[in-house]
């Protein structure tokens, strides 16, 4: 392969509380986890490279080593405001999975409840989702709802941008509600995105 994402999953506070575990708070975390990858790419050079930009990817490929993309899995932390999500990028984020399990700044989970499905992104959500494609940072819309998924769709294909579903399957094989329909199969595909 000449890409793997590494994604930092950001806790739940009460499994945290739980597992008697000390959390200082979701952007120390983040920063924690792409220290550990940064580090890593460091010590292998010859195998590794942080990818920044598409351009890296066949340059690291032509090199002999797999480029690591950085992902983050749950906008939660952005709480609205686009400076985070430059702050992300500024880090080395290439791909932010919008939503998890629970509403969020950007909208709404999947849901087995078709009126949470039903719904959409929030305004900042729109905002943030235009942003992203603006600065070269892919949207992921797995976890996100069927609704939110067809507002990311329409803002991607009007700013010409693909965006991927990272870890969703195929709906019509295993009814998941966080699994795609054919129709978003293919709305993917012809936006140049990737399941």
């Amino acid at each position: 392969a000449k890409a793997q994402a590494f994604a930092v999953c950001l806790p739940q506070e009460n499994t945290v509380r739980k597992l008697g575990l000390l959390y200082e708070g979701d952007w120390k975390h983040i920063k924690r986890l792409a220290g550990i990858l940064y580090n890593t790419a460091r010590m292998h050079p010859n195998e590794i490279a942080i990818l920044e930009k598409a351009a890296d990817l066949d340059q690291n490929w032509e090199q002999g080593r797999i480029s690591a993309i950085l992902t983050v899995e749950d906008g939660r932390e952005i709480q609205g405001d686009l400076r985070m999500i430059h702050r992300y990028y500024r880090l080395g984020v290439r791909i932010l999975t919008l939503t998890w399990n629970n509403e969020n700044c950007f909208g709404f989970p999947n849901s087995t409840d078709p009126e949470i499905n039903g719904k959409g992104l929030t305004e900042f959500g729109k905002e943030g989702v235009h942003y992203m494609n603006r600065i070269g940072m892919i949207v992921d819309v797995s976890h996100l709802s069927d609704g939110g998924f067809w507002d990311v769709a329409a803002i991607s294909r009007e700013s010409h941008k693909p965006f991927i579903a990272s870890h969703s399957n195929c709906r019509a094989l295993c009814a998941h509600p966080r699994n795609l329909t054919d129709e978003m199969i293919r709305e993917i595909g012809e936006t140049g995105g990737v399941i």
